[in-house]
């Protein structure tokens, strides 16, 4: 029996094409079939640094020495894009601490999937009132 390659050869190439057409469509729908990452580099303000746990008698008072600083983060491409200078907030924690100078360790509030390339540390200054 002998194969005929050219019967319904105008079907076999649409059927291709429209295979095609729909791979390409379901790998953009997946970002390409890869999770992009990036990397970008955002400035924190001195007014974007939260200090927690402070004492509740307001004995003591508080003062970054820094007045900003730029911070790197690394995530997902779609995430990274959405995340402005204006919009990304720092905390430190004082709890427990007495008076003196402290450098102290930021964590920041991040979607999943995002983390800060290194760690970030700000001068306190803590004194009594």
């Amino acid at each position: 029996m002998k194969l005929n390659i050219r019967h319904n050869i105008f079907l076999k190439i649409v059927s291709v094409l429209m295979a095609a057409t729909l791979w390409f469509i379901v790998l953009d729908k997946n970002n390409n079939g890869i999770e992009q990452t990036s990397e970008k580099t955002f400035y924190i303000g001195q007014s974007q640094i939260r200090i927690i746990n402070t004492v509740s008698d307001n004995s003591l008072s508080y003062r970054i020495k820094e007045n900003g600083f730029s911070v790197k983060l690394k995530g997902t491409k779609n995430l990274i894009d959405n995340i402005s200078d204006s919009n990304l907030t720092a905390m430190v924690d004082v709890n427990k601490l007495k008076s003196g100078e402290y450098n102290l360790l930021l964590t920041f509030s991040l979607p999943a999937n995002v983390k800060t390339v290194d760690d970030y540390k700000v001068k306190i200054i803590i004194s009594e009132k």
